[in-house]
């Protein structure tokens, strides 16, 4: 008894766990679309204010939200782990060094001067982000103080590292696994190569023994050829 009731406690939390992930993959999927509706066509009254807000915030970057989430309800799918908390946490920070990536380059272009107050920088990036243009303020808040402490190579590298992770750990990607199976299909190609150039070296002999073997023959007839006519030229000379 004891062991069947720690069995069905055990299949309502399997259950309970199934449903929630499941909940969980519908819901990224919902709102990933609802967001491209609102964000890429702005339909309706909320469409015309999320778009150019999003925009102010995190610029441009507002474009890959709504594939970022549909991605997360995929990686729950293939993975089949309830975090999404986590996953939606990796994700806006990735997002955030993306936006700050962009700042960056702003920055370069002489966009924003990062020499001026920071409050000025804000609402010049927030202008540039409403026109789809930067990384919006969220970027500047990131590019702002990076750029003052390491300047503006060094911000772009550990942006740029950081967002790497963060996609890493976010969809589930193996980038050492990947390396690995670069690495093995090179060495497999290498080694097709190799057979390849070891039976064209053998074809070539076979091609020059039967060759040489041709000529021996054809030398072995002519000079049989001639010992007859010397015979013939002896027995009638």
């Amino acid at each position: 008894m004891g062991r069947k009731r720690k069995k069905t406690h055990k299949n309502q939390k399997s259950k309970k766990r199934n449903s929630s992930i499941d909940l969980a993959v519908i819901s990224c999927f919902v709102i990933g679309v609802l967001f491209t509706i609102l964000i890429y066509a702005e339909t309706g009254e909320m469409g015309k204010i999320i778009g150019p807000v999003l925009g102010g915030i995190i610029g441009i970057i507002k474009y890959i939200i709504p594939l970022g989430i549909i991605g997360i309800g995929i990686s729950l799918v293939r993975d089949s782990k309830d975090y999404i908390f986590s996953k939606i946490c990796q994700y806006f920070v990735f997002l955030a060094c993306i936006a700050a990536m962009m700042s960056i380059f702003q920055v370069s272009k002489g966009n924003i001067n990062i020499d001026v107050e920071f409050s000025d920088a804000l609402q010049r990036s927030y202008e540039l982000g409403s026109s789809n243009i930067g990384g919006g303020t969220i970027g500047t808040v990131i590019c702002y103080p990076l750029i003052k402490m390491v300047g503006m190579f060094g911000a772009a590298v550990t942006v740029t590292g950081i967002a790497i992770i963060m996609l890493v750990f976010t969809f589930g990607l193996r980038p050492a696994q990947f390396i690995i199976e670069l690495l093995d299909a090179l060495d497999e190609r290498k080694e097709i190569r190799k057979q390849e150039k070891d039976n064209e070296l053998e074809i070539l002999k076979e091609e020059r023994l039967a060759k040489s073997r041709k000529n021996i023959t054809e030398e072995a007839r002519e000079n049989k050829k001639t010992k007859k006519v010397r015979k013939f030229r002896i027995l009638y000379s």
